[in-house]
């Protein structure tokens, strides 16, 4: 501050000992205006250069992840699925059975045109032993009342159909590797529906598949599999409750070509019934009951058997 005064008042004695008081006061009122405007000129130049070196850093702090976020996609980071697929298992083979439901056209029946190799007609993805696919439900309403319901539905629909196959038929059951696990979790996780199980949870995991000369049918939830002699299962009911009196809910019944096992009648009977049921634990609504049929439907069209859907009042 002393030297900004300094300089006027040094030019005010100069110019004023030879030309006189009142031009050195004018030459000293310029000096000083001139270095306010270079001062601050100056000071403005420096400031927006400082700014500017402020905000490069601070973008490159963005755009550099911290250790912890680095850690952290790490961690939740899960193998992309594989770009192709082995196609050599897909080829034509001249045990490969085509069913009914095999040549109607897509969506009903085989894959969009697109999606098939060498004119393969067998429906849904083929894979060394069997075709198969996944089973899910869009159960939206109900999820939000309970998180765990889907995954309680995969189990119960697993373990319905593996028990009442159960009580006419001689089933194998096994995890990978066994004879009843005719498509193993490697080769599910090959496809691009299925890839997203790699890492995370199977408890959503339900997939029904068949053999490809169409002698085994089957289902896989999680990490077990069962499978039966397609050619006695011949439809699926399913059966909605309407809620009345009652709150209403939802049956399954499959229907075979054969009597129950004696061991599987619960006490004595007359005759041996040809179909049994099981109930499914969940509340009654539209949205479930189109979710759960589509998906009995689904199972239907790969074993290439019947299914309807009948109502009645939950009285």
């Amino acid at each position: 501050m002393f030297y900004f005064f300094a300089i006027p008042v040094v030019v005010i004695f100069l110019v004023k000992t030879h030309f006189g008081l009142l031009t050195g006061l004018l030459s000293g009122v310029a000096t000083l205006v001139t270095e306010y405007v270079l001062v601050s000129w100056l000071g403005g130049k420096t400031m927006r250069k400082q700014a500017a070196l402020a905000a490069a850093s601070g973008a490159a702090e963005h755009a550099q992840p911290s250790a912890d976020t680095l850690a952290l996609a790490a961690s939740l980071a899960a193998p992309a699925a594989p770009a192709t697929v082995d196609t050599s298992v897909r080829v034509w083979r001249p045990t490969d059975r085509y069913l009914p439901v095999d040549e109607l056209p897509y969506p009903i029946g085989r894959r969009s045109f697109d999606e098939r190799d060498n004119e393969q007609l067998l429906p849904s993805y083929i894979g060394e032993t069997a075709c198969f696919d996944l089973i899910g439900f869009a159960l939206s309403d109900n999820v939000k009342r309970e998180p765990n319901a889907e995954a309680l539905l995969h189990k119960q629909l697993y373990e319905g159909f593996r028990e009442a196959i159960g009580s006419y038929l001689d089933i194998e059951t096994g995890g990978d590797g066994t004879p009843a696990a005719m498509v193993s979790f490697d080769e599910l996780a090959k496809f691009p529906t299925f890839a997203h199980f790699r890492n995370g949870s199977r408890a959503l995991l339900t997939a029904a598949f068949r053999s490809r000369d169409a002698v085994w049918g089957g289902l896989r939830h999680d990490g077990e599999s069962f499978r039966f002699p397609l050619g006695h299962l011949v439809g699926i009911r399913f059966m909605v409750w309407v809620p009345a009196r009652g709150g209403g809910g939802y049956t399954v019944d499959l229907v075979f070509n054969v009597p129950r096992k004696q061991s599987a009648l619960k006490g004595p009977s007359p005759y041996n019934s040809f179909y049994t049921g099981f109930n499914l634990d969940l509340p009654y609504s539209e949205l479930n009951s189109f979710s759960v049929f589509a998906a009995l439907t689904d199972i239907a069209l790969l074993f290439d058997v019947r299914a309807r859907c009948d109502t009645a009042s939950d009285v």
